[in-house]
């Protein structure tokens, strides 16, 4: 390799397999582990069959790396104890492992202390703690629990069940005292609670040791404590001690329990594994997974492991068409599809503005099957909890590639991507505060991210690492949860684990508003699946009929509404009907349009040479409040709009009235290759040399001016008070004329998407200066009026207009 070469970087999926431990030949049996054998297949499907490396078991072959359970005294016949993965008499069953396992007879699970432990010394730990929740299956008389044991540190514990009740004991070796002493003699701690009588219950227990010196055990919160001033100092010595990379945490049981039962100190007390259901199992804060496979679960090891939880659903609890989902090893949640809500789906319920719970999500096409270095996504929402997954979307379910998150951790809103060669963050400034609207823009230009929050003119950025631009994704996209957490990027669990207390939710709020690459998506009509989702209540578009009158359209803005009325009506209700058949000046407020669309009107536009005329007026500044309530963002406005549309590209040619005050023409062809994603084949070819100097005159508030717009074959020329002002050739010599399918004047029926030009270029001079976001530069529709509308000399009447919304006529002057 050249010198030159030296910085490059290599990017690896590993899968860690734990070869089996051999145990003791009498209770369990395990076969050697060749390089072919013994793996857990990262590809498997679900419930399928597989047979790999076998194990004689008395009349039984145990398969894909099981091993051969004996009964110690003899009872029963031999058995498969089935590793992680697998299932079946014969574990030939593959599997994706249990969230709620069930530890069969001879069974356990083992876990590591993960690195993120290693910083716990430098968190100031005050506890050492494990906590599950426990329903014991068959009498425990002397059944190991759970059994942990430090290297490094010298010390080990056990908790175990002896004559129905949970005993805990602590032994320390001279290595945790730092010295040549001898060991500190077992400590045990008995909880004097009776499991017997209520065997059938779950039991929540947790049990540890704190700088106090106290040992401790609770049971359904019924906490008992053993304290020494010996223990207190113990426990300095052990934070102090050598990191513990070799710390190893078995749940259940474990997988030398006769070699255990010998031990000195905990073994005499050890008779059996554990058999019962176990979950929601914590170490020093951390839920531990108890599934392994590739990018899910913490254990690292495990035999004898059933599904707790497999009859849960097994009566179909949910109804119109609801999915059930074990929520624990005993009890189940129903996940209500659109339309239906309670416990199991039996209620009818009206969404019209989407609400979440926390357990809800809803599923768009959003940006899937693009890729692009510019993206650009807009939300506005209202959230109740400090945490919760807002919006996601990824590249594959498998946890890698590319992907976008947006989430609230701790009342903060962060933004995590990756474009596939490692992912960025950016998190809020500030924390956001609870039950009020949010608007929060992110986009990315390349390896740039940008955020801004509620509009504000501070805008934060990042940069992912590696040298990939654009963000491409292949998943649906899923708003205010996910259905299956094992399906997110991998990368993304270390954003929102934090301290070990934060775990990935749903979001719980409602969504008012989301754009795409400058398109809306209709929260409600492009669902194409939901569940749990709920309606809105506390906002007035919750019940737009209620809202607005003549099948208005209410439209949210933050706390407030406003009404789109369609053509014919007006007010803030849309409840006066007004007379437009003979109305020559309309009124517009950026929101509004006419589109003429008859095939009278087309036969007029789609011929070599047409002139379209009209007298247009702005409103004046001081006008603004009383147009539209607010200061209207200073933006381009579209005055008039020719769109087409086939298969082979749309066409898009507009007239604006810019945000300097300038008439411009602007003629766009491009090819839609989804909703959100766009690649322009042509942009504006001027046919003057000196167009630069050609001189456009400012458009004056309150006054009223004549545009006209002329085709000449291939060629557009724009006049503005008699005087021409710009021209634009459409195609090539040879091309086919354009062919339109519509004439809007007024503003536009749709959102034009956003462009690669739309994408504000950020330097060192933008920095210091006023910086905008890509939305900032969205086209509005036209606010004044438009009067005396000709084509090809006919005089054309709001009237005449085959659709529109929020028109009105001039009548009271502007």
């Amino acid at each position: 390799m050249e010198a030159s070469d030296s910085n490059w970087s290599m990017v690896m999926e590993v899968e860690v397999e734990n070869p089996s431990h051999q145990g003791n030949e009498s209770n369990i049996a395990t076969s050697k582990v060749n390089d072919k054998g013994n793996h857990h297949k990262p590809g498997k499907k679900e419930n399928s069959t597989e047979y790999g490396i076998s194990l004689p078991c008395g009349p039984l072959i145990c398969y894909n790396g099981a091993r051969c359970f004996r009964p110690s005294k003899g009872n029963g016949s031999n058995k498969c104890l089935c590793q992680l993965g697998f299932m079946g008499e014969t574990c030939e069953i593959a599997n994706h492992g249990f969230r709620f396992p069930k530890i069969e007879e001879g069974g356990y699970l083992k876990f590591l202390r993960t690195p993120h432990h290693e910083s716990d010394r430098s968190k100031g730990i005050r506890e050492f703690a494990v906590e599950f929740e426990l329903k014991p299956i068959l009498p425990s008389e002397h059944c190991l629990l759970v059994y942990y044991e430090s290297l490094n540190k010298g010390t080990r514990m056990s908790l175990s069940t002896e004559n129905d009740q949970l005993v805990y004991r602590r032994i320390f070796n001279k290595e945790a005292l730092g010295s040549d002493e001898q060991p500190f003699g077992l400590t045990e701690l008995r909880h004097s609670y009776s499991l017997r009588s209520v065997r059938s219950n779950w039991y929540h227990v947790r049990f540890g040791w704190n700088d106090r010196g106290t040992l401790f055990i609770s049971i359904n919160q019924n906490q008992q404590e053993l304290t020494t001033a010996k223990l207190k100092d113990l426990f300095v010595q052990y934070i102090r001690a050598v990191p513990a990379t070799l710390d190893e945490l078995y749940v259940g049981g474990h997988p030398e329990i006769e070699n255990l039962m010998q031990e000195v100190g905990l073994g005499k007390h050890i008779k059996r594994n554990c058999v019962g259901c176990i979950q929601h199992i914590r170490f020093q804060g951390y839920e531990l997974d108890p599934r392994r496979k590739s990018f899910v679960g913490d254990a690292v090891e495990g035999f004898g492991i059933s599904d707790c939880a497999k009859d849960v659903c097994s009566k179909v609890p949910c109804h119109n068409n609801g999915t059930c989902r074990p929520a624990s090893g005993s009890t189940y949640e129903c996940l209500c599809s659109f339309g239906t809500s309670g416990i199991n789906c039996n209620m009818p319920i009206s969404v019209h503005l989407p609400a979440y719970t926390g357990n809800s999500y809803s599923v768009y096409r959003g940006l899937q099957g693009t890729s692009r270095s510019q993206s650009s996504i807009m939300i506005a929402f209202l959230p109740h909890s400090s945490d919760g997954l807002l919006f996601y979307e990824g590249f594959s379910t498998d946890r890698r590639g590319d992907f976008i998150a947006l989430l609230m951790i701790s009342k903060y809103l962060t933004v995590v991507w990756d474009l596939g060669s490692g992912e960025a963050h950016i998190r809020s400034s500030t924390e956001l505060a609870m039950d009020v609207w949010h608007t929060v823009e992110f986009w990315h230009i390349g390896r740039e991210g940008f955020l801004r929050v509620d509009h504000a003119s501070e805008i934060q950025s990042a940069f992912t690492v590696g040298e990939l631009v654009q963000l491409t994704l292949k998943q649906y996209l899923y708003l205010g949860g996910h259905p299956d957490m094992d399906h997110i990027a991998a990368s993304l669990r270390k954003w929102v684990t934090g301290d070990g207390e934060y775990h990935l939710t749903g979001f719980t709020g409602c969504i008012q508003e989301l754009v795409l690459n400058g398109i809306p998506v209709r929260l409600v009509e492009q669902i194409l699946h939901s569940a749990n989702l709920r309606n809105c209540e506390q906002h007035t578009c919750s019940s737009p009929a209620s809202a607005c009158s003549n099948r208005g359209s209410c439209v949210p803005k933050q706390t407030s509404h406003h009404c789109s009325c369609l053509l014919g009506y007006t007010g803030s209700f849309c409840e006066e009907k007004i007379m437009l058949d003979k109305t020559t000046q309309i009124s517009f407020k950026n929101d509004g349009y006419l589109e003429f669309s008859s095939r009278s009107f087309l036969n007029m536009i789609n011929i070599p040479h047409f002139d379209i005329y009209m007298d247009i007026k702005t409103y004046a500044d001081k006008d603004s409040s009383k147009s539209s309530g607010s200061a209207i963002p200073f933006k381009d406005q579209i005055l008039l709009a020719l769109l087409g549309d086939s298969a082979a590209e749309k066409r898009s040619l507009t007239v604006k009235l810019t945000a300097q005050g300038q008439i411009t023409l602007y003629w766009l062809r491009y090819i839609s290759h989804s909703e959100f994603t766009v690649e322009t084949l042509l942009t504006n070819e001027t046919m003057f040399a000196a167009r630069t100097v050609i001189n456009t005159p400012d458009i004056q508030p309150g006054h009223w001016q004549k545009v006209m717009l002329k085709r000449r074959s291939n060629d557009l020329l724009l006049y503005v008070n008699g005087s021409q002002v710009e021209s634009v050739n459409m195609g090539r010599t040879g091309s086919t004329v354009p062919i339109f399918d519509k004439l809007l004047i007024g503003g536009l029926d749709f959102a034009l998407p956003l462009f690669a030009n739309d994408f504000p270029v950020v330097n060192d001079q933008t920095k210091l200066g006023v910086q905008s976001s890509p939305m900032d530069k969205k086209s509005t529709g036209f606010r004044g009026c438009i009067g005396h509308i000709h084509i090809n000399g006919r005089p054309v009447m709001a009237g005449d207009a085959q659709f529109g919304r929020n028109v009105n006529d001039c009548a009271d002057g502007i």
